[in-house]
Parts: C-alpha cells; structure tokens; sequence
C-alpha cells in the first residue's frame, strides 16, 4: 500500500485514506506513519490532512505534542469545507497559548499556505 502512496503522492484522498486506516490500527508506528501522511495531505492543501495532522500535534499522538503546529495547520483549513470544526479547534487551542506562541502559529500558517499555493501553481504547470 505505501508503494502506491510514493508513486501518485498528489492523490490526497489516498493519502487521507492511508492515514485514517493507520491511525485506526493504534499501533504507535502505525500512529506517527499517520501522522505523516495527514501532514503530507495536508500540504497539497487537503483539509482532512490538515485536520488529522493538526489532531496528531494537539494530542501528541505518536509525535511530540505541539500546540503551536496545531493551531498553524488548524488554521489553514479554516476556509475549507471544514473550516467551522478547525476554526472551533483553533479558537479552543488559543486559549492554552501565549500571545507569543500564537504570532508563531500565525507565522507558520503564512509560510505553510505560500508553499501550498507554490506547489499547487509548480503542479499546474506541469499539466
């Protein structure tokens, strides 16, 4: 299975798919291979990815817990089809937060959506 992730690595719902399989096993190796393909996901813009990673980073599961990476990836899939939930999930992690480490998610979600866009714009010349 993960030779047909590496092959086609921008069919996210592939990707979404392989980790939700994983993260349902609840094996801790299985657990941070979710962990991975959420986030790989997410960074060819999917929300599921995103969410499922920004989940992993709140939770610590199978990586170290991270609220700030968390609310970066939440962040970026509120204007998505499931922006009301990340948007829920943000507001409610920033209440855990220093006002410094949400200017650091912000700023991580600033650079995590430019080179999403950059991505999306190398892949649509490509076609």
């Amino acid at each position: 299975m993960k030779e047909a992730v590496s092959r086609d690595e921008q069919d996210t719902l592939s990707l979404v798919a392989l980790a939700e399989i994983l993260k349902a096993q609840g094996v801790p190796d299985s657990l941070a291979e979710s962990a991975k393909y959420f986030k790989l996901a997410g960074e060819y813009g999917d929300c599921d990815g995103q969410c499922g990673y920004a989940e992993a980073c709140r939770d610590g599961i199978a990586i170290p817990r991270d609220y700030v990476e968390a609310y970066a990836w939440y962040n970026l899939a509120v204007n998505t089809l499931r922006g009301y939930d990340a948007r829920t999930e943000r507001d409610s992690l920033e209440t855990k937060m220093s006002k410094e480490q949400v200017a650091e998610a912000q700023k991580r979600t600033k650079e995590y959506r430019d080179a999403i866009e950059k991505r999306r714009n190398e892949l649509s010349t490509k076609k």
